[in-house]
């Protein structure tokens, strides 16, 4: 590989006015020859002032219908050149030195052919946000999914683009296509960047909704990919069909108190992992906060199953 590979960062924006102009800038402040590194912004049929906002950066914008989030990367992707592509949201600070820590990983790691960089929550100072930023610590920590932020060109030849219906699950559903194929994966700490989390309940209900109509997608095409990534939202979701069970007569009471034990066992484990992890108290909110969010996620999935031929769009 080059020592300085042509690097194409492909992001797509809809109605991102609040946020894009701090990603452009930190685009704009990456330590990376000018000449080797094309940005990239789709806007996916924004209403709001996301177009007006990107004409005043060097970048090239690709315009669309409003056709959702995988449809509107892959068109990025097909008009991107580099080498190297670097797939990040319209919400994100990039760390100026990412891509330089990209090539060097790649460089030092030759057996890799994608991998994930650090994430940080921007906006952490914000309780729903930093419960999120403890879920994504804990992530990292264990490492159980990496998602492909950067990839080679290669693995874009052989297989193929985003599946745009797995919404909210492209970039794992990606993963598994990838590692199918006999790519790896690896991560870099080094390589940081920083996201804004749902702050407040509308962007909460909005994210988690998105989930739950992507996993219903994902029911209609791979019924034991859904068990497996849904079995978590059951368990945390149903914790109110538990306790209503339990308020029951025989033999319902069983059908709440066994469930519920499940739970309180997982969750448990999950906090206590999660304090030793990060040191902080709110690790002690997280059974709840997992309720909530799951019983969103079990809505949406509703939603989605109802409007089954509709695309889970974000």
């Amino acid at each position: 590989m080059p020592r300085s590979p042509l690097v194409s960062i492909v992001t797509a924006a809809y109605n991102e006015e609040r946020h894009i102009g701090k990603f452009l800038n930190s685009i704009k402040g990456l330590d990376y020859p000018k000449n080797r590194l094309e940005t990239i912004i789709v806007d996916d049929g924004s209403i709001d002032n996301t177009r007006e906002i990107v004409k005043k950066y060097k970048v090239k914008m690709v315009r669309s219908s409003h056709l959702g989030f995988g449809d509107a990367r892959n068109l990025g992707i097909k008009a991107s050149k580099g080498d190297i592509l670097i797939l990040f949201d319209a919400d994100m600070i990039v760390d100026k030195n990412f891509i330089k820590e990209a090539i060097l990983f790649f460089e030092k790691n030759r057996q890799y052919d994608a991998f994930e960089g650090m994430e940080y929550i921007r906006n952490s100072n914000k309780l729903i946000a930093k419960m999120f930023y403890l879920t994504d610590y804990l992530g990292y920590k264990t490492m159980k999914v990496l998602i492909p932020r950067v990839i080679k060109r290669k693995i874009i030849e052989k297989i193929g683009y985003n599946k745009p219906d797995y919404g909210y699950y492209i970039d794992w559903e990606y993963q598994q296509r990838m590692l199918r194929s006999g790519f790896k994966i690896g991560h870099s700490q080094k390589a940081k960047y920083y996201h804004i989390a749902p702050e407040n309940m509308s962007e909460l209900k909005r994210k988690m909704k998105w989930g739950g109509k992507s996993l219903a997608f994902i029911l209609k095409n791979d019924f034991f990919a859904f068990a497996r990534k849904s079995l978590f939202v059951f368990l945390c979701g149903l914790v109110p069909l538990y306790i209503l069970f339990i308020l029951l007569p025989n033999p319902f009471k069983f059908l709440g108190y066994f469930p519920l034990g499940i739970f309180l066992l997982f969750q448990v484990k999950r906090t206590i992992e999660m304090f030793l992890a990060t040191k902080d108290p709110l690790s002690f909110l997280m059974p709840f906060f997992d309720i909530l969010t799951m019983f969103i996620t079990l809505l949406g999935m509703v939603d989605g199953l109802l409007n089954i031929r509709s695309k889970p769009k974000a």
